[in-house]
Parts: C-alpha cells; sequence; structure tokens
C-alpha cells in the first residue's frame, strides 16, 4: 500500500507489500516533482508573507490584518477561516483576493511548507508550517498551519518557558499585552510606595489599616447603608442629639428636653397672665391713666376718677344753687330752705302738694353728707364720703 513521506507528502511505495501493486510511475513522478518545485518556491524570498491573519476575515479589499494595512499585491497567509478550505497564501487585490501563483494548485500545497512571516502585531517574523497529511485537495481539504516546535524553542500559543527567561523592560505606566518583566513590577510597586505615607507603604501596614478585612469594601458599603444622607435625612428608631442650651436660636437641632423645657416656661409665664375676658386681677393692678373727659370703654385708672371727681366736694353751695336755677325754671312751685347760709330743704309743689322733696343735710365739718329725695312715693339717699384731703371718696345710693 502506498504512503506519504511526512515533510514534503511525497508518494513512495513500501516494499515488499507494495511489490504486487500497480500504479502509474510517470504520475506518481510528475505529482512528486509539482511537490518538491512548491517546497522549493515557497522557501525562497517571494514565499514570504507580509502578515498572517489572527481571525477570520473577508477575503476582498484593502483592510487591516495584524495591525498592519495591506496594499495590493501584497501577500498575506490565510490561516484563521472559518471555513478552513479557504485557508492559504494570498495576494491582496481592491476587489476578491486571489491565491498566489505558488499555491493556487493542489499539487502545490504540500504538507511541511513553511511561510515566513515579516510584519505584525502578533505574528511578526514567525514561520508557519501547513500540517495536512495525505492528499490535499485545494477548496476542499481543510488547511491548517502551525508554528513548527523546535529543540530549544518555545511555541507562540501559551509557551512553558523555563530557566530564567528575559523580555524587554516596558516604560513605567505601560497597559498593554507587553509582558512584564521583574524590573517593570519593581518599578511599579517603588512609584506605588513613593506615593503612600510611611505608615502605610507595606502591604502589612494596608491590610492592618483595613482591619484585615479581606471584604472591606463589602463592610464599608453595608456600613455606609445605615447612615442617613446630610440633605433630608429620614431616621428611625429613636435618634438623640445633644440639647442645646435655653435660649439657643439657631438651626441646631432641638431635643425633645429642649423641647419641654420651652414649654414648661412657656406655661409658667402664661399662668401670670390674665384672660382678655372677664380678667381677675389681684395685687395692685395698674393702667394707663386717661385724660380728663374721656369717655370711652378705656379702662379708668383711680387717678383718673380722682381728677374728675375732685371738684365735686370743694364748692357744694354751688352745686346747690346751679340746681335751685335749674328747678326755678320750672312751672311747678319750689320752696327752699337755709340753715346757716347752707340749703338744707327744696320742695317742689303743684298747688300745695308736694310733688318732690330734697333734703341736704351736712357733717361737723359742713360738708355734705346726705341727699335724700322724695317723690311719687320713693325715696332715694345718696351718701357721699371723703378722703383726708376733703375729696369725695364714695356715693353710695338707697331706694326705700
Amino acid at each position: 500500500m502506498p504512503a506519504f513521506t511526512t515533510i514534503l507528502n511525497l508518494l513512495k511505495k513500501i516494499m515488499p507489500g507494495d511489490k504486487n501493486d500497480t500504479f502509474n510511475i510517470q504520475t506518481m513522478l510528475n505529482d512528486n516533482w509539482d511537490k518538491i518545485d512548491a517546497a522549493v518556491g515557497l522557501k525562497n524570498g517571494n514565499a514570504d508573507v507580509r502578515v498572517a491573519t489572527t481571525a477570520n476575515i473577508t477575503l476582498s479589499g484593502l483592510q487591516t490584518i495584524d495591525g498592519v494595512s495591506v496594499a495590493v499585491n501584497d501577500r498575506v497567509l490565510v490561516k484563521n477561516q472559518t471555513t478552513a478550505s479557504q485557508n492559504g497564501p494570498y495576494v491582496v487585490q481592491s476587489t476578491a483576493w486571489i491565491r498566489s501563483a505558488d499555491a493556487d494548485t493542489s499539487a502545490k500545497i504540500a504538507s511541511g511548507i513553511s511561510v515566513f512571516v515579516k510584519e505584525g502585531t502578533v505574528n511578526q517574523k514567525t514561520e508557519w508550517r501547513m500540517t495536512n497529511i495525505g492528499v490535499v485537495t485545494l477548496g476542499t481539504t481543510a488547511l491548517t498551519f502551525q508554528v513548527p516546535s523546535q529543540p530549544g524553542m518555545a511555541p507562540l500559543a501559551s509557551p512553558a518557558l523555563t530557566g530564567v527567561p528575559t523580555a524587554p523592560t516596558a516604560a513605567i505606566g505601560t497597559n498593554t499585552t507587553q509582558v512584564s518583566t521583574t524590573a517593570f513590577v519593581q518599578a511599579a510597586l517603588a512609584a506605588l510606595v513613593n506615593s503612600s505615607p510611611a505608615a502605610l507603604d507595606t502591604l502589612n501596614e494596608l491590610a492592618a489599616a483595613l482591619g484585615n478585612d479581606a471584604n472591606f469594601a463589602t463592610t464599608m458599603t453595608n456600613a455606609l447603608a445605615l447612615k442617613a444622607p446630610l440633605a433630608s435625612p429620614t431616621f428611625t428608631g429613636v435618634p438623640a442629639v445633644p440639647t442645646a442650651t435655653a435660649g439657643t436660636n439657631t438651626t441646631q437641632a432641638a431635643s425633645t428636653a429642649f423641647v419641654e423645657a420651652v414649654r414648661v416656661a412657656l406655661a409658667a409665664a402664661d399662668a401670670l397672665k390674665a384672660p382678655l375676658a372677664s380678667p381677675a386681677l389681684t395685687g395692685i393692678p395698674t393702667v394707663p391713666t386717661a385724660a380728663v373727659g374721656t369717655n370711652t370703654a378705656q379702662v379708668a385708672s383711680t387717678s383718673f376718677v380722682q381728677s374728675a371727681t375732685k371738684n365735686i366736694g370743694a364748692n357744694n353751695t354751688e352745686v346747690v344753687k346751679n340746681r335751685a336755677v335749674w328747678l326755678d325754671k320750672d312751672t311747678r312751685t319750689t320752696t327752699t330752705t337755709y340753715s346757716a347760709g347752707k340749703l338744707t330743704r327744696v320742695e317742689e309743689k303743684d298747688a300745695s302738694t308736694v310733688v318732690k322733696s330734697t333734703d341736704l343735710n351736712y357733717d361737723g365739718s359742713s360738708r355734705l353728707s346726705t341727699v335724700i329725695e322724695t317723690a311719687g312715693g320713693e325715696t332715694v339717699t345718696y351718701t357721699i364720703t371723703y378722703d383726708g384731703s376733703d375729696n369725695i371718696s364714695t356715693i353710695t345710693k338707697a331706694v326705700t
């Protein structure tokens, strides 16, 4: 049974097992020479490609591949198509791409051929080998490419490095997929420590400051959730505030103790006030003294009363005389009686009938003390008292 070589996928006969097999020697030789020719062609400088794909692409037009903007006639290794039979070397066109001339037939694509990639962010300066074994039908067979493993060389994908691998040290602040060296890490840590106070420049000090709480962020979030906002807080439970001193008049929060103290003070002050309706005053209440002659609902003080009545008793004779003049104008007969120069009685008669009589009595100081008026069967007695200054203090009236 025939077999294929592992590098160039050349057809060969296995003896003595294949001694009875028949085959066309010309076809075998031509096929093998085509593969050799293709392999040699891909090894020369023209077999290099500018870039290699990193993902499925549209095989037409100008585009950016692995960070490189390709141009017309650039060679590109397409190796990541969803439909793997589309993989292989291509030449860029402004419309549909075409397969490169050294890989545009099944005979020219042989397992083990290598393609060198010149540029690209990921694939720069890498060699890729098609790994298909057996018969390859271009456009039908799924073509696969990988970086060949070599002794002492690490693969691009998930390399397991040993020893002391090194890499260029990135500048401080670099934030890309570039490999980070120990020098980069140490510089970053030094920059971090230099910006910290001495008491917080080690991880142990930071952990201690956070209370060695592995869930510090959650702890703080939960603690803040129990706090009231500064603006329009809604308290629950029994919130307490300091009690302001009496008389405080600011935006300070008032406690119940402050409010109760104010209430007690107001109640005590109110107890000393008289109601507006029917007040029952005690002690010696005072009021403003109205002007003499005032005749309103204003409360009269003792001073007002004294001023209004001051001259009533100082000239009793004149008062009586004035009354007598008024009585003289009446059409009835009036008879007056005097004793020791004082008017003592006035009678008003209608013919011989006494209609009204008025008796005036005086005390030992010659002050009018009582006035007794009798008329129509009714007697009205006015009793007058005086103070130490001979001013009338009271006038009482009695009807019998």
